[in-house]
């Protein structure tokens, strides 16, 4: 089978796996009914001995030495055959404080695993603490997974069950075969307890794709019943767990498990004539004797043939109640959509007018357990204090989501960094004196009401349903061709008849999302550090800035403290999301960005906040305004970085920012680019509440600088407005 290139082809191909349980009945154009019956189950087939000629025949059997029956009658066995499509691969890495000794085996062991898979294999990595965080989306950008593993950062408590459920899910509704490795020292410590892990069992046992691997990063065994319900499910799922001790190395693992892979194979069957009712029905698969292989059927015994695990019912409701968001002024719906009722809470979507925005009515996490920060200490971040532990609340909330055309959607909001820049830009987003906006909810909050959102978008707007709706239709008619294309031996039909009944297929689809638009429209795109994608957006402001976008970086410079309001430190929760929905175009979706707050760090390290001033904006606003910014750049000049962080080592700013009340804040601002080789810099300070710098050096960074000495030279101190561009000058000279 040809390899798609994307992400996008890939993860669209992950879906052929998951329909070929059932018969499927074709109408072709000209009338003819084509019944394709195929049916798949995973299994493993390990040889009974370590010679080649065992190994060879288990690679290769002959369909009719396997026997399968479903509810104890025979199906014919039509082909048995290795994985028809690229595996995904997730890593799930425990960072929790009991990692901390062995922080440096978890990276070796993740960097071990991730050389051992094939080049065209997707992976994406996860970490968790006491939530579960998407370090790397699904991705065949090996540098970008690199620097995800590189970036582990040790944290707090483990909850293991409920981080490896919420994985799960997502990766359920992805389809196909999964490869999920854990890294971790096989502890839970906090969570959920005995719900969570009973949801964990209970998708593994519905979830034959998935195969976990755990390795074991020194296991205690103090992890007793943690370590002995790993093994159980690793075992479940044809998958092991091992141990990094002693003689095995991380490299032994990643072969290791890529030959245990190999040894997964499809059924392919037709299914029976079984009597029709409802309820599960009983599998079993066995070898003809003289087979010499083992042979062992993947998932629960008793299972729905065609079905994964039951998902929340979503019941659309005719009426929904009227909501209002008094904070934004948003009041008297012109418009509902109606309600969509879940097992255990109501979540309405009501459509206003104009057709941009919807409130939503949920169960909102106000309080995560965990670290935090205490709220009074936010006026003076020097002092955060950390607040003790609690346990999870949650209150009912209005909230509101914005719905742009689709088009405007797609064409700039492809990032993080831009949801940012529409929280910043857009006035629409309003604040208000609570401690969450009304357009935020937090990180846990999304994970649980995914599903519900995409139903949300899919029921409010038509362009986003009629884009969902093209995209599944389109996957679902490649599916379709894959199937077709692997019967056409065995049932002789043309090439002609295949098209026909792909275009009656493409046609008749009524649900091809299958009720799940959170797949399409309320995907998990991104984990991204709050104070991160803050400077990165403070960046491409100053570069267009460079390039004549005043207003706009004047604008930006005025309302920046929108964001650390909306980007606080972690006080309720470590994780918010704007909803602000963003388009991913290298997996073809829509969905929603977390951010990760600043939070407490264990090592006692100061947090990376969210600034409450874009200086660097400021500098070079500053300079534009008298004049002193333009003889600086040269053509072609760009913003190469801009960085908070203080003046080590150096008298630089002493003279005046000293004279200052308050505190003192820095700023470097790096120019690349155009015809001078060399970077420029630019270094200013700040007095606190001053909007103008109190000391500026230019120049070039000079790394041989003599210790003591400011690498941009001697500091230009600020005598007067009119004699800064001078001095400036001299300075660069």
């Amino acid at each position: 089978m040809r390899r798609p290139g994307s992400i996008a082809g890939i993860l669209a191909q992950r879906a052929w796996l998951a329909a070929l349980s059932a018969t499927v009945v074709l109408q072709a154009g000209n009338g003819d009914r084509i019944v394709v019956e195929r049916a798949e189950l995973p299994v493993l087939l390990a040889p009974l001995q370590g010679n080649d000629a065992s190994r060879s025949v288990c690679q290769d059997p002959d369909p009719a030495a396997i026997e399968v029956e479903i509810d104890g009658l025979p199906a014919r066995v039509r082909g048995v055959e290795p994985h028809p499509q690229t595996r995904l691969h997730a890593l799930l890495i425990d960072t929790s404080e009991s990692m901390a000794t062995r922080l440096d085996a978890l990276k070796r062991a993740a960097r071990a695993y991730l050389a051992a898979v094939p080049a065209d294999e997707p992976v994406l990595v996860a970490t968790f603490d006491e939530s579960v965080v998407l370090a790397a989306a699904p991705t065949l950008d090996r540098r970008a997974l690199g620097q995800a593993i590189d970036g582990l950062e040790i944290g707090y408590r483990t909850a293991l069950w409920e981080s490896l459920r919420d994985l799960l899910r997502y990766l359920g509704e992805l389809q196909g075969e999964t490869v999920l490795v854990l890294l971790t020292d096989g502890a839970d410590s906090v969570g959920t307890g005995p719900e969570a892990l009973r949801e964990v069992e209970r998708i593994v046992l519905h979830a034959p794709e998935l195969v976990l691997f755990v390795l074991g990063i020194e296991l205690p065994w103090t992890a007793g019943a943690d370590r002995a319900r790993l093994h159980r499910l690793a075992r479940d799922t044809g998958g092991d767990v091992f141990e990094i001790r002693g003689t095995l190395r991380p490299t032994d693992v990643g072969d290791t498990v890529q030959r245990r892979l190999a040894e997964r194979r499809y059924l392919f069957y037709e299914p029976p004539a079984l009597a029709p009712r409802v309820g599960p029905r009983e599998v079993r698969v066995r070898g003809r004797p003289g087979l010499p292989c083992r042979v062992r059927l993947l998932g629960a015994p008793v299972r729905s043939l065609g079905s994964g695990p039951e998902r929340p019912a979503i019941e659309p409701l005719h009426d929904a109640p009227s909501l209002v968001a008094p904070d934004c002024g948003i009041a008297n719906p012109a418009r509902r959509v109606g309600a969509l009722r879940s097992a255990d809470a109501v979540q309405t979507f009501v459509r206003l007018a104009p057709p941009t925005t919807a409130l939503v009515e949920l169960l909102d996490v106000v309080l995560e357990p965990g670290p935090r920060f205490r709220e009074g200490a936010l006026l003076d971040p020097p002092r955060l204090s950390t607040a003790a532990a609690g346990r999870r609340s949650v209150e009912r909330r209005t909230v509101v989501v914005d719905l742009p055309p689709l088009d405007r959607l797609r064409a700039s909001r492809r990032d993080a960094v831009e949801v940012l820049r529409a929280l910043l830009l857009d006035e629409r987003f309003c604040l208000s004196a609570a401690s969450r906006p009304a357009f935020v909810v937090s990180g846990r909050t999304f994970l649980e009401a995914r599903e519900l959102l995409g139903r949300g978008l899919f029921e409010a707007r038509e362009d986003y349903r009629l884009w969902a709706n093209a995209r599944a239709t389109a996957q679902e008619v490649e599916r379709l061709r894959g199937l077709l294309d692997s019967t056409r031996d065995s049932r002789a039909l043309s090439a002609t008849a295949v098209e026909a009944a792909l275009h009656a297929a493409s046609e008749r689809a009524t649900d091809p999302l299958d009720g799940r638009p959170q797949v399409r429209l309320a995907e998990w795109l991104s984990d991204a550090r709050a104070s991160a994608a803050a400077r990165e957006l403070e960046r491409r402001l100053a570069g267009e800035l460079l390039d004549g976008a005043l207003d706009q970086a004047r604008r930006a410079s005025v309302a920046w403290p929108r964001l650390a309001q909306v980007l606080p430190p972690a006080v309720q929760g470590r994780i918010v999301v704007p909803l602000l929905p963003a388009y991913d175009p290298a997996r073809d979706a829509i969905g929603f960005h977390r951010f990760l707050l600043a939070a407490p760090r264990p090592d006692g390290a100061p947090p990376a906040l969210v600034s409450r001033r874009a200086l660097g904006l400021e500098l070079l606003l500053w300079l534009d305004a008298r004049a002193e910014l333009r003889p600086l750049l040269t053509p072609g000049a760009r913003v190469e970085a801009i960085d908070y962080a203080p003046l080590r080592g150096s008298a630089f700013g002493r003279a005046d920012c000293a004279r200052g009340a308050g505190a003192v804040e820095h700023v470097v601002v790096r120019l690349a680019g155009g015809s001078s080789s060399a970077p420029l810099v630019l270094r200013a300070c700040f007095a606190a509440g001053s909007a103008v710098p109190a000391c500026v050096a230019v120049g070039s960074a000079e790394p041989s600088a003599p210790q003591g000495t400011h690498p941009l030279g001697q500091p230009v101190e600020r005598s007067a407005a009119r004699s800064i561009s001078s001095s400036i000058l001299r300075a660069a000279e």
